[in-house]
């Protein structure tokens, strides 16, 4: 999915217990490589090369977005094989003329038409950003092959506003002919897009399982041990022990969760009067993230579950009930039914 921000890939085969369904086979992965970094590599190109055009596009809005317009079909259009025109507010070339021949340059100015883009001038504002992209795919490629899957029987299916890119195409299929059964883009991808998710609405159970991109959990407290935890982390509790506060994993990064999994784990309160526990949901694309504080970790939501009565033997039930595109997190306590609820995104993001 080549879309203005992002591309995202992912990758399903039909599930063998039922062909009418999708299951994930690789974790999905994504990069800040869309159409519309292209379209800033060209507005640097553009405001590079003609220097009134800054302040001019400031003053006259509704002609910076006509050039876009045009921009945009180019871009669409560009092959790699053939230099573009684009045309200016007459305007903008008039103050543009004027720049030449105060630098001294009559016949440039003479001659000018529009912005010339040859096709290396081209090539410099689509490569950084068609190279992200065909690098995200081989990488997504080999992650297959390394499952054992065979490339006579993998297929790519481009979607997405970019994947209108004809430039974008002929990279991919020119890189990749030769890896893939059939590189695929429909008559309109961008609206692919949108068809999915209809579907998908229609009908969630497509999808069987998924892939998690990220390690899901609750942050807990645990015994110290100093063999295992860092010896800054640890502190003491009201009862004199060693203790560390740790991300406690229920899914890890890279498992297969198939729709409906259930994952549970059961807990006690840290103090004998407590009355009531916080439940941080928490999530790292590590797969074993250690404590509930570290660089790649996140806080998703929490869940407060009053806890009457006293002592540290009341147990407390968390379960993680896996649907499609979110999780429930539920916090029980198993003495008088109660139990609180939150639903968490699942694979939200790159």
């Amino acid at each position: 999915d080549c879309g203005g921000g992002t591309v995202d890939l992912v990758s399903h085969q039909e599930d063998p217990k039922d062909p009418t369904k999708l299951r994930e086979v690789a974790r999905g992965s994504g990069g800040m490589c869309g159409g519309t970094f292209v379209d800033d590599r060209f507005l640097k190109f553009l405001l590079n090369a003609v220097p009134v055009a800054k302040k001019f596009f400031e003053n006259e809005p509704v002609a910076f977005v006509r050039v876009l317009a045009k921009w945009e079909a180019e871009k669409r259009n560009f092959k790699g094989d053939a230099p573009i025109r684009i045309d200016l507010p007459s305007k903008l070339e008039r103050l543009w003329q004027k720049e030449l021949e105060s630098q001294g340059k009559e016949d440039e100015a003479d001659e000018l038409d529009g912005l010339e883009l040859s096709v290396s001038n081209l090539k410099f504002i689509f490569d950084p950003v068609v190279d992200d992209i065909i690098k995200l795919i081989y990488d997504q490629y080999q992650e297959l092959l390394q499952k054992g899957f065979n490339q006579s029987s993998i297929s790519m299916y481009l979607v997405g506003g970019f994947s209108d890119s004809k430039y974008l195409a002929q990279r991919i299929k020119t890189r990749f002919a030769k890896d893939f059964k059939t590189i695929y883009t429909p008559p309109q991808p961008g609206s692919s897009i949108l068809q999915g998710a209809v579907m998908y609405g229609l009908d969630p159970s497509r999808f069987s399982l998924r892939i998690s991109r990220r390690t899901y959990g609750v942050a807990c407290e645990d015994k110290f041990e100093e063999k295992v935890h860092d010896a800054s982390r640890m502190f003491i509790n009201e009862n004199g022990n060693k203790k560390v506060r740790i991300f406690s994993r229920f899914v890890q990064t890279g498992d297969e969760v198939p729709t409906g999994k259930t994952v549970e784990k059961t807990f006690y309160p840290v103090t004998r009067d407590q009355q009531s526990v916080l439940f941080t949901v928490l999530s790292s694309p590590k797969v074993k993230p250690m404590y509930h504080k570290e660089a790649d970790v996140t806080v998703e939501t929490s869940v407060n579950l009053p806890l009457p009565g006293s002592g540290l033997d009341r147990k407390i039930t968390v379960k993680f009930v896996f649907g499609n595109t979110t999780f429930e997190m539920q916090a029980v306590d198993p003495r008088t039914g109660d139990c609180r609820r939150v639903d968490v995104a699942f694979n939200r993001g790159i």
